[in-house]
């Protein structure tokens, strides 16, 4: 996916309409919803994920990067700290 601009664009506009397969949406579903009621994941709504075709590998480590993707977005959020410019989009 990340040698394809395009795929990429559109992940980043809505990754629930790109064309992606569905263990690749599996993932972003999982991301979202761990990101939204973290609390709420039990091993039953994990079972789910492992039903849309992620291993047990492929859930921890999801779980993973986005529990340290939203460990870095509060840590930076709170501290104020200013995007680069190659993190702006457009610039």
């Amino acid at each position: 996916m990340a040698n394809d601009d395009a795929l990429v664009a559109a992940v980043k506009k809505d990754y629930r309409s790109a064309d992606l397969s569905p263990r690749q949406l599996a993932f972003f579903f999982l991301a979202v919803a761990a990101t939204e009621n973290a609390h709420g994941f039990t091993a039953a709504r994990m079972r789910e994920f492992g039903a849309r075709g992620l291993s047990d590998g492929d859930l921890h480590d999801a779980v993973q990067v986005t529990a340290l993707f939203n460990y870095f977005n509060i840590l930076v959020d709170s501290l104020g700290a200013d995007l680069e410019d190659w993190m702006i989009e457009g610039k």
